[in-house]
């Protein structure tokens, strides 16, 4: 791939390889990814009783800025999800052509041999 000689041309080019670097990561490791939403909705909720208790004259302030990140939290945790998930289909549609292509290659095949064998 040539990169562009132009500043956006470069800026995108890097955005671009970024972006597709983290992809790749991201559908290698979906468990690390299962474990770090897990354990950051558990840091969520422990900060929220934390600051509850610290800040006990201001309990609405403190559930208002815990559910704005948990919120959040579930927004990114969807965006990657919808990723998975349209992954695995695409993976999907491409083992079943291969699998209907060897199917047909199969029959083909086996009529050949069925042919062959009848006329000897």
């Amino acid at each position: 791939m040539r990169v562009p000689n132009s500043f956006n041309g470069k800026l995108f080019f890097i955005t671009h390889r970024f972006w597709w670097n983290c992809r790749n990561f991201y559908h290698n490791n979906y468990t690390l990814f299962d474990i770090f939403f897990l354990c950051l909705y558990l840091l969520e909720q422990l900060l929220l009783l934390f600051y509850i208790f610290k800040y006990p004259n201001y309990p609405s302030m403190v559930v208002g800025v815990f559910a704005i990140f948990v919120i959040t939290t579930i927004s990114i945790q969807k965006t990657m999800l919808d990723s998975k998930n349209k992954e695995v289909k695409l993976e999907n549609m491409k083992l079943t052509m291969d699998y209907h292509s060897l199917l047909e290659e199969y029959k083909h095949v086996s009529n050949l041999e069925v042919k062959g064998d009848d006329s000897q």
